[in-house]
């Protein structure tokens, strides 16, 4: 205890002598995360009260559908580009190679899902009997694909963004209270939410452009090269996005609305617990990034402490979720929720397991050059994830979704271990 009492004294030292760029980072970006999970969290109630659980269901069921999307568009950026451009941070030409390709082949990529999206949201009865909803909820995926979080990250430069990007989406999700007043208002929920990311996404863009003027430097060999190099990562996180955010899409396909309505509450309450500690990851990244090239011991010692620490306030939070939700549940959503408070319980564990996988496999595999290892598993675990939910889903309902994916977290765990053990990683 001492010794992390002396650590956090050290940081908060060295944050005010404006020396630490991890600690500064983990601040920046745990205020931007905040926003953009935490407000909507406090704005889900009203949502649930004023337009009802089963339309609420259907606002979840297409965001999940969109997530397909915006990680597609990321392509695994979010780890590889913010990766070179720390390590090319003293080379400008070489920092805005890389952004311009980066934003070329992201653009790319959302012509294309532009496309299959529309074709798809056209072609199904699924979507096109609500086809207004998907519509105006694109945006967020192209205000995502707009916003270079990775150029500010590799940079570690944050703070330029982080107070504009909070006060625009404070200032537009704020409107769900004054423009969602009954269950028909319940088609302004996406356009709020794509106005929010639209607005960002252009203002972090032009920074960006102003800073590196990013356009000049792009050239049809970088942009092979960005895929090429991003393939890994995108078949890791594609696989991610199976593993830990296909829950509420598959059960979409098989349950009710109303059900669906449950189950994402529970779940939007685990993912902005998550928010706690996805800026520490991300932003000791690009540092753990740097260690491993200079000296691989003391990147793995940093990653150590970093876990113990991490997981520690992990299983904290998980057992006040699970020993409080009777007194939590009904502050967050209805009463009627308590029916199902086991799916809480399952997804508090799920949790766990999700923060130790992204030290073993983001910060450890990726940053020793074990990306296609990384990815094949966690390929293995996303199959052995949908094959669980599907199966689970029928027999137990929102209850097996959530054994389904805590389920495929262990296997990805119990697989990557092995793998290190046995290769001598």
């Amino acid at each position: 205890m001492h010794e992390l009492i002396d650590i956090i004294k050290g940081k908060v030292a060295s944050i005010r002598q404006g020396n630490n760029h991890v600690g500064k980072n983990v601040i920046l970006l745990l205020l931007t995360q905040m926003v953009n999970y935490l407000f909507p969290l406090l704005t889900m109630k009203y949502l649930i009260i004023t337009i009802g659980v089963d339309y609420f269901g259907r606002i979840s069921f297409a965001q999940a559908f969109l997530l397909y999307f915006t990680i597609i568009t990321d392509y695994g950026f979010n780890i590889t580009a913010t990766r070179d451009i720390a390590r090319n941070s003293q080379s400008p030409q070489a920092v805005s190679r890389i952004v311009g390709s980066v934003y070329a082949a992201k653009f790319l990529l959302l012509l294309l899902c532009t496309f299959v999206y529309i074709a798809t949201i056209l072609l199904s009865d699924r979507f096109n009997s609500d086809i207004t909803l998907y519509i105006m909820f694109w945006g967020v995926v192209v205000g995502a694909c707009l916003f270079p979080q990775w150029y500010f990250q590799g940079i570690q430069r944050l703070g330029q963004i982080t107070i504009v990007n909070i006060t625009i989406k404070v200032l537009l999700l704020m409107s769900v209270f004054v423009v969602i007043n009954d269950k028909s208002d319940y088609i302004y929920v996406p356009l709020i939410y794509s106005a929010s990311f639209i607005i960002a996404g252009t203002y972090a863009s032009i920074i960006c452009f102003k800073d590196c003027h990013f356009i000049r430097y792009i050239h049809i060999t970088d942009i092979i090269k960005a895929f090429k190099e991003g393939f890994p990562i995108f078949i890791s996180s594609s696989m991610s996005v199976i593993l830990n955010g296909s829950s509420v899409f598959i059960m979409g396909l098989i349950v009710t609305e109303e059900l669906i309505g449950y189950y994402s509450g529970f779940d939007r309450i685990i993912r902005a617990c998550i928010l706690i500690f996805a800026p520490i990851t991300t932003a000791i990244y690009p540092h753990i990034s740097e260690l491993m090239v200079q000296q691989k011991a003391a990147g793995i010692r940093y990653i150590k402490r970093a876990a113990k620490y991490t997981l520690f306030l992990a299983i904290a939070i998980a057992l006040m979720l699970i020993l409080t939700s009777d007194f939590i549940i009904p502050i967050f959503f209805t009463r009627e929720f308590l029916n199902y408070k086991m799916v809480l319980y399952v997804l508090s564990a799920w949790m766990i397991f999700s923060v130790a996988n992204n030290f073993i496999g983001v910060q450890y595999l990726t940053c020793i050059g074990q990306s296609k290892l990384y990815a094949i598993l966690m390929t293995f675990s996303g199959i052995a994830t949908v094959l669980l939910i599907l199966f689970l889903t029928q027999k137990y309902s929102c209850y097996g979704t959530a054994f389904a994916i805590l389920i495929g977290e262990l296997v990805l765990t119990v697989t990557m271990l092995g793998s290190i053990k046995i290769k001598k990683l």
